[in-house]
């Protein structure tokens, strides 16, 4: 296997889903990672993700071969305020489910907030809609706060913090986005 991928990222970019590769799904994160970073190996000689000023184009690069294995690479980041601005839409999306406390500690002299503390009281429905509207409507939660633990391959991911920007990359199996012409098949 570590021959096959030392192959695909040393030939030309290929179309999405244009190889077929076996994953090994016991820690499909890791598995995914391991292979994101011989990418980088191959191309950069960096064994570990470095946030410079090439860091974007580098990481688009390796994310076009990994899509040609079926893997989506989701690069986000954050500064400050868009960290803030996404922490508070969380809590104004969950401040009314009932039973739940929240208590938020902020840093004095920014007033940017730091933590967050969820309890819902023993209280088994509001602990329920917390966890559906968090995976639901804001999975950039669990990245940048990590309150609840990681299901889906999307909820895990490597989090670099350099000069108070926070970058976020994690993985996705998009099959649907990249087949429009052919037969989805349905689960029941």
């Amino acid at each position: 296997m570590n021959e096959l991928l030392k192959k695909i990222f040393k030939e030309d970019i290929k179309e999405p889903f244009f190889y077929t590769i076996t994953l090994d799904t016991s820690n499909l994160f890791e598995s995914i990672k391991e292979i994101f970073f011989l990418g980088f190996k191959i191309h950069y000689g960096e064994d570990t993700l470095k946030i410079d000023h090439s860091a974007k184009n580098k990481i688009k690069m390796i994310s076009q071969y990994m899509l040609s294995m079926g893997i989506k690479v989701n690069f986000k980041e954050y500064d400050l305020i868009s960290k803030e601005h996404a922490i508070k839409k969380y809590l104004y999306n969950i401040e009314k489910i009932e039973g739940l406390a929240i208590k938020v500690q902020t840093d004095w002299h920014t007033s940017y907030i730091e933590n967050i503390t969820l309890n819902n009281n023993n209280n088994k429905e509001s602990f329920n809609k917390l966890v559906v509207t968090t995976y639901k409507d804001h999975k950039e939660i669990i990245h940048l706060m990590q309150i609840l633990k990681p299901i889906d391959l999307e909820d895990y991911c490597i989090k670099v913090m350099v000069n108070n920007i926070i970058y976020i990359i994690s993985f996705s199996l998009p099959i649907p986005d990249y087949l429009p012409n052919k037969i989805i098949p349905k689960y029941i």
